[in-house]
């Protein structure tokens, strides 16, 4: 099945992964890691997991009235754009795209609950992919 010594993370929350290179010595910290290389894999984790962990919360805050931001890090060929954009197949929609049909649709049940409120809100994606070359 899996290589007891191959180093795999999935799901995790709230961690810390520390790298030793031979003169320094970094610790990282990030909030969520994720396994989705194998569908059949019983840790796999599919983008509405993802969303679920991650989407949901930034929807309340923006809903709130606070900006809200996703940093993905990770080297090339991680998944990062695929798990903010996705594909434009069923179940495979990336974060930001479940957040603007979401928000679209509470910003619809909201309106027609209550004429009278004045709703508005802006959604604005931006993505930097940055490298380092040594």
């Amino acid at each position: 099945m899996h290589n007891s010594n191959e180093r795999r993370y999935h799901r995790h929350h709230k961690s810390k992964s520390t790298i030793k290179q031979q003169r320094s010595h970094k610790e990282l910290q990030f909030d969520y890691s994720y396994w989705s290389h194998d569908p059949r894999d019983p840790e796999f984790s599919t983008q509405e997991m993802v969303y679920k962990d991650i989407g949901e919360e930034m929807l309340q805050h923006s809903f709130d009235g606070y900006n809200v931001c996703i940093f993905a890090y990770g080297q090339t060929g991680a998944g990062k754009s695929y798990t903010m954009m996705g594909k434009q197949e069923e179940h495979q929609e990336g974060i930001i795209p479940m957040i603007v049909k979401i928000s679209s649709i509470v910003y619809m049940t909201r309106k027609q609950m209550s004429s009278s409120i004045r709703l508005r809100f802006h959604i604005w994606k931006s993505i930097a992919n940055v490298y380092a070359i040594y």
